[in-house]
């Protein structure tokens, strides 16, 4: 809790975690109900003439990638952590290739990364129009990408991922303060949490937009689905591509505590308990100030009187 002076400097300030408690609750159901079941998805067949193998086999293949490749428990675990916490949990399901230079033995070997992957969006980084009321059909989405360095951005280049690195190179992060608004949304988090991290300039990472919108390229009056990374400090653009899956979705799962009506944003336990814990909080501080006083005794008397106690 903030530091308080009333209604004496050193009062009691303690904070029962009523929240956490509920979210760890919740959150520890959710868990044991939706992952201690496997396979994590069962195949069934429907028609007739479908082979029970194939089914059986492809339910073992989808669980081994959910295990071993995606890490769906710890992924989706996080998930519904943020959603219970903030209202609303964002998941990026996407497609990930890179190629990675490694020491084996004596000599150097490419290692090759081509798979699905998870990941979990803090929900400050996702961006999109006030307006709009879900992620799917607004008019775009962007993806604040944070903790970038410089050697990644040279191999996604070479990768022929990006282009344009060189014109960024001096745009490393030098604050976490957002430019949209002035707020320090990781610094306050990390005085919450009382850490102290590595300062950005001296980590020189980079701040990075991956931006999902539409645009009418060969201009034939229809707009075709765009993917779109950029560095908006130096207004660089590192790559413009069309939308490269077939489902032509943006590759963002939300996932809402309790729905709000022609919102993205859902409601979560923080929000909804915030007055219960500040009650809590009230009542218990009071009862330790009011002890406080009724042990601390005063006595007073006349400096005339014959009374033992010491008139200093």
């Amino acid at each position: 809790p903030q530091k308080k002076n009333f209604p004496w400097v050193g009062c009691s300030n303690i904070s029962l975690p009523v929240t956490p408690v509920a979210v760890e609750t919740i959150h520890a159901r959710e868990v044991n109900t939706l992952f201690s079941i496997r396979p994590y998805i069962q195949i069934k067949p429907k028609k007739k003439n479908v082979d029970a193998q194939t089914c059986a086999d492809l339910e073992l293949f989808l669980d081994k990638i959910f295990q071993d490749v995606v890490d769906y428990y710890r992924n989706g675990s996080q998930w519904l952590l943020e959603k219970n916490k903030m209202g609303t949990g964002y998941l990026k399901a996407y497609w990930m290739y890179d190629k990675q230079k490694v020491r084996k033995g004596d000599k150097w070997e490419f290692t090759i990364t081509d798979d699905a992957r998870l990941d979990v969006i803090a929900i400050e980084d996702l961006i999109y129009p006030t307006n709009a009321k879900d992620i799917q059909t607004c008019a775009f989405v962007s993806h604040r990408i944070n903790g970038i360095d410089w050697n990644t951005l040279v191999r996604k280049e070479k990768l022929g991922i990006y282009e344009n690195t060189d014109k960024i190179k001096e745009f490393y992060r030098t604050t976490t303060v957002t430019d949209e608004n002035g707020a320090d949304v990781q610094r306050t988090k990390e005085d919450i949490e009382q850490l102290i991290r590595s300062s950005p300039d001296v980590l020189r990472e980079y701040e990075l937009h991956e931006v999902y919108f539409e645009y009418d390229v060969d201009k034939d009056g229809f707009a075709e689905k765009c993917v779109m990374t950029i560095e908006k400090r130096s207004r660089t653009l590192l790559r413009w591509i069309y939308h490269p899956y077939n489902h032509q979705r943006k590759p963002v799962i939300v996932n809402k505590y309790m729905e709000r009506v022609g919102r993205v944003d859902g409601k979560g336990i923080c929000e909804i308990s915030e007055y219960l814990q500040e009650a809590t909080n009230t009542v218990v501080n009071q009862t330790i100030d009011n002890m406080t006083i009724a042990n601390a005794k005063v006595n007073k008397v006349r400096k005339t009187s014959k009374s033992d106690i010491p008139k200093d």
